[in-house]
């Protein structure tokens, strides 16, 4: 048995909870997310993409007719369900820890792993991104500085912190898997 087989392994048996990626758009939680669950055989959820199948209409429309903070409560309600649920793995939306009861909700009924990238990496993957609503402003890289700054010690209560300052997503799976087993297993390890 492999050593990443092993940890995979590990973390089927012993993940009793689901698993919350958290961090800023751009970091990798979707793409990072569906790999650690193919890898784990477990189902994925995009939180925001329940929000707007509940919602039936985007987010992006829903910041825009109803405003951030009626976002925040339909993305309560929606981790508030996935996190009372078996293990899987949640990919949240960037400002999800910024309200208080959500973010209670996560690190209480899930393994929170803060996926904490550069913030050139961020850019890069988002520069060109129409569909990001708090980057619809006059200096869009400039407002992500900003974010990231803002919700960082928010984002540093999470379970696990990966910091990721490397384009390699192979890498980053593996990184990922290990930071979780470890987690799981502190005590053994």
């Amino acid at each position: 048995m492999t050593k990443l087989s092993k940890e995979i392994s590990g973390i089927r048996d012993g993940l009793k909870k689901p698993v919350a990626l958290i961090g800023m758009m751009g970091a990798g939680k979707s793409y990072l997310g569906r790999a650690l669950a193919d890898s784990l055989s477990m189902d994925f959820i995009d939180s925001d993409s329940v929000i707007e199948e509940r919602a039936g209409i985007t987010t992006s429309e829903i910041f825009e007719h109803y405003g951030e903070d009626k976002f925040r409560d339909f993305e309560f309600k929606v981790i508030e369900d996935i996190s009372a649920g078996k293990p899987l793995v949640l990919s949240t939306g960037g400002g999800a820890p910024t309200h208080e009861p959500t973010f209670e909700v996560l690190l209480d009924q899930c393994v929170v792993i803060w996926l904490n990238a550069e913030l050139d990496l961020m850019w890069s993957r988002v520069e060109h991104s129409k569909s990001r609503p708090l980057l619809q402003t006059e200096n869009p890289k400039d407002t992500l500085e900003k974010l990231l700054a803002a919700r960082a010690p928010l984002y540093g209560k999470a379970h696990i912190t990966l910091d990721i300052t490397f384009k390699n997503a192979g890498r980053a799976e593996k990184m990922l898997t290990k930071a979780l087993y470890e987690y799981l297993n502190k005590d053994s390890v």
